[in-house]
Formats: structure tokens, C-alpha cells, sequence
């Protein structure tokens, strides 16, 4: 109990509440490169799994038309080569919209307006 009657005196003194210090210039840096740092991270992993995924996507690409290929599927008119010609579309990212006059109709139907295909 006697070394609690003592801790008052052998602290340091702490500065009234009042009169706060601003933190050092050399501390201000720092906390701004660690932020720096952690944003180039999240924004180099971001970029990573994008490319991840996007490498998943065109794989799995690359083995629905080897399937189609390998069962001859598609090759005529018809669903398979719906099928086959999407795949193609969107193999190495040529993405583009092919959509058929009755999809067209339809699709006007439900929204009651002409649609717009979205550009990527």
C-alpha cells in the first residue's frame, strides 16, 4: 500500500488537459506513409483479384467451347450454337451484346421501352 501513496510523486507530470500538444511533424509523416502504404496495398490486391478472376472467367471460357467441341455441339443451327457463339463472343473480353429480334420485342415488353444495350 505504501508504494500506491508514492505512484502520485514518482510519475511523470502530465500537462493540463487543456493545453494539448500537437504530435511532431516526424510522427505526422509516418502515419501518413503507413496510410499510403495501406492503400497502395488494398488497391495492388483489388487489381490482383480482378486480374484473378478475369483469368478464372476466360478458362472457364476455354473449357465450355473444348466441350462443345468435343461433344460437336453447336456446330449447326440452333440452342448449341447460341451457346457456342456466346462463348466466343467473350473469350479474351470481346464482350458483345448479341441479343435476337424476339429478345428485343420481349425485353421492350417488360419495360415498356425500347431497350439499351450497356456499353463495356
Amino acid at each position: 500500500m505504501d508504494s500506491m501513496r508514492s505512484l502520485n510523486t514518482s510519475l511523470p507530470t502530465s500537462s493540463p488537459k487543456g493545453h494539448r500538444r500537437d504530435p511532431p511533424e516526424q510522427l505526422l509523416q509516418a502515419f501518413r506513409s503507413a496510410a499510403l502504404s495501406v492503400t497502395t496495398l488494398y488497391k495492388t490486391a483489388a487489381a490482383d483479384q480482378e486480374r484473378s478472376h478475369q483469368a478464372g472467367y476466360q478458362e472457364a471460357l476455354d473449357d465450355l467451347l473444348a466441350f462443345l467441341d468435343h461433344e460437336n455441339l453447336g456446330l449447326d443451327d440452333g440452342e448449341g450454337w447460341k451457346v457456342r457463339q456466346w462463348a466466343t463472343e467473350r473469350l479474351d473480353g470481346a464482350q458483345t451484346s448479341v441479343e435476337s429480334d424476339d429478345e428485343k420485342v420481349e425485353s421492350e415488353q417488360r419495360s415498356g421501352h425500347p431497350s439499351i444495350s450497356p456499353t463495356r
